[in-house]
């Protein structure tokens, strides 16, 4: 089953990632600006870990859901490092 993660747990992110678990798949791991945001959603998950940053993410998770403001996704996308 692939590994879902989420960089941001603000509105979007809490949507997609309870919605997403809900329907079955696997969220491990979520990231966000502020530790505590993280740890909020990776409580209302079973097994979902809130890591400490971005690259963790992307290491841990087979797909990547980037939900923070519009203008901050290019800087995200191009500081991690993504694995094929």
């Amino acid at each position: 089953m692939l590994k879902l993660g989420f960089i941001g747990a603000g509105t979007v992110g809490i949507a997609l990632a309870t919605k997403l678990n809900e329907k079955g798949y696997k969220v491990v791991a979520v990231s966000s600006r502020t530790r505590a945001s993280a740890e909020k959603l990776a409580q209302a998950i079973s097994d979902c870990n809130a890591v400490d940053n971005n690259q963790a993410v992307a290491d841990t998770a087979d797909i990547v859901f980037i939900t923070t403001p519009d203008g901050v996704i290019p800087t995200i996308a191009s500081e991690t490092q993504w694995h094929h």
